[in-house]
């Protein structure tokens, strides 16, 4: 039997997104640092910032814990709206074709909505400081 792993939810987040959560992580390091705190190659950085490869999830799960470390909540705020931006496109396709109910619809566009607000109170008051 398959041991259980804790599901992280980094599997949802979009190339574009990984490749920028890198960008952000080498503006404060270099790709030696980088690299290392990532557990990969400098070539494998390299490859990330140049779009000739994208980050696993283990990868981008390290890049989010270093980002934490370093203090850099930019990284969250590209996850945020990547994911808000997905769910908008998705509830899109699915209420175009009709295949959820309106109920359902209306309770994932709220709380993507609430997102939305919460990630412009958060970069409006970031901006502030």
């Amino acid at each position: 039997m398959e041991a259980l792993r804790p599901r992280t939810g980094v599997a949802i987040i979009s190339p574009w997104a990984r490749r920028r959560i890198i960008e952000v992580l080498a503006g404060e390091l270099s790709y030696r640092q980088l690299a290392e705190g990532l557990g990969v190659t400098v070539a494998a950085v390299h490859k990330y910032l140049t779009g000739k490869s994208t980050p696993r999830d283990a990868v981008v799960l390290r890049a989010i814990e270093l980002a934490g470390e370093l203090g850099l909540s930019e990284v969250g705020d590209i996850i945020l709206e990547d994911l808000a931006g997905e769910l908008e496109a998705l509830l899109k396709l699915l209420t175009d074709k009709d295949l959820a109910s309106a109920s359902s619809v209306s309770r994932l566009s709220g709380i993507v909505g609430r997102a939305k607000l919460a990630l412009a109170a958060g970069l409006s008051t970031a901006h502030r400081s």
